[in-house]
C-alpha cells in the first residue's frame, strides 16, 4: 500500500511539475504525504493549495489535522475557525474544532462548538460525549451525566461515553454508578486502559481494594 501512495506522490509532484498554480493538485499531494507519515512535507503542500484557493475548506481542514499532528495547537485552532466560517454548516468542522479547543483547556469555547455541531447533527454521539466530558471539566456534572446518556441512548455500544458518564458519577461521588459505567465501558471496549484505571479508583473508593488492584494491573498491561 504504501508503495502505491508513494507512486502517486511521484505523479503528483511530476503534475504540479506542469500546473505550478493548480490548487487541487497541491491539495491532493498534501493528502498522499500525510497517508506516508511526511507531515512537514504535507503542511507545505496544504498551504500552498489554500494560498492558491483560499476558499478551499477541505484544503483548511486537512491543514487543520496536520498541524494538530505537528503539536501546533493554536495553527490549528485558527485553520479549524477557518474551515467553520466557510462552512456554516457543516457539523464535524465545528466539532474537530471544539477537539482542539478541549485540549487547549478551552472548556468552555468547546462545549459552544460542540452546541452547535449537535445542533447541526443531533445524533453525532462524539460530539455529547465529548461535550460531556468539557462539562466535568467545568464542573457542570449534571449537565456532563446528560450529555453522556444522550450519547449512549443514540449508540448504545459507545465505550468512551460510558467512560465519561463515569468520570461525571465519580465526581458526584456516585461510586456504584459510576462503577457501572466503567464496567460497561470496558466490557464494549476491553483495551481502554482508561476505563480500567478509573474503575480501580472508584473501586479503591469503595473499600474493595483487590478490585481496584486488578483493575489497575489491567490498565498497566494495556498501557
Amino acid at each position: 500500500a504504501l508503495e502505491r501512495w508513494a507512486e502517486a506522490e511521484t505523479s503528483y509532484t511530476e503534475a504540479i511539475a506542469l500546473l505550478p498554480d493548480d490548487a487541487g493538485l497541491h491539495y491532493c499531494r498534501g493528502l498522499v504525504l500525510r497517508r506516508l507519515g511526511r507531515l512537514t512535507d504535507a503542511l507545505a503542500s496544504l498551504e500552498r493549495a489554500a494560498a492558491l484557493a483560499s476558499e478551499l475548506a477541505a484544503a483548511h481542514g486537512e491543514r487543520a489535522q496536520v498541524l494538530q499532528a505537528l503539536g501546533r495547537l493554536p495553527d490549528a485552532l485558527a485553520a479549524h475557525r477557518r474551515v467553520t466560517e466557510l462552512n456554516p454548516d457543516n457539523a464535524e468542522a465545528y466539532y474537530n474544532l471544539g477537539l482542539v479547543e478541549q485540549t487547549m483547556g478551552h472548556l468552555a469555547e468547546a462545549i459552544a462548538s460542540y452546541d452547535r455541531a449537535i445542533a447541526l447533527a443531533p445524533e453525532l454521539v462524539e460530539a455529547l460525549s465529548n461535550r460531556g466530558l468539557a462539562q466535568v471539566g467545568l464542573k457542570q456534572f449534571g449537565a456532563a451525566i446528560e450529555s453522556c446518556k444522550a450519547a449512549i441512548r443514540i449508540k448504545p455500544g459507545y465505550a468512551l461515553a460510558y467512560n465519561n458518564l463515569g468520570l461525571a458519577l465519580a465526581e458526584l461521588r456516585r461510586w456504584p454508578e459510576a462503577i457501572a459505567a466503567y464496567g460497561q465501558a470496558s466490557a464494549l471496549m476491553p483495551d481502554l486502559a482508561e476505563a480500567h484505571h478509573n474503575c480501580g479508583i472508584a473501586l479503591a473508593a469503595q473499600g474493595r481494594f483487590a478490585e481496584a488492584v486488578a483493575s489497575h494491573d489491567q490498565a498497566i498491561e494495556l498501557k
